[in-house]
């Protein structure tokens, strides 16, 4: 989905400042729940997608946790 994002904001000709990561498990099953958020403020906007990504991950592995599905 990152790199969707950076190609819809070079296409728009706009700049990201920050993201959000979220994950979520399937609230219609009958397991464990969880969800969580992170923000990730960017020190310079940009559409650049090596950048994003790597926010992307860095904000993901703050909230994941093993052993959900």
């Amino acid at each position: 989905y990152t790199a969707y994002v950076a190609e819809k904001l070079r296409k728009q000709q706009t700049l990201a400042s920050y993201l959000v990561v979220w994950l979520t498990t399937n609230r219609h099953a009958d397991e464990p729940q969880y969800s969580q958020d992170a923000c990730c403020v960017l020190p310079i906007a940009t559409d650049y997608t090596p950048t994003l990504i790597d926010a992307a991950k860095r904000a993901l592995k703050s909230i994941f946790k093993e052993g959900y599905k």
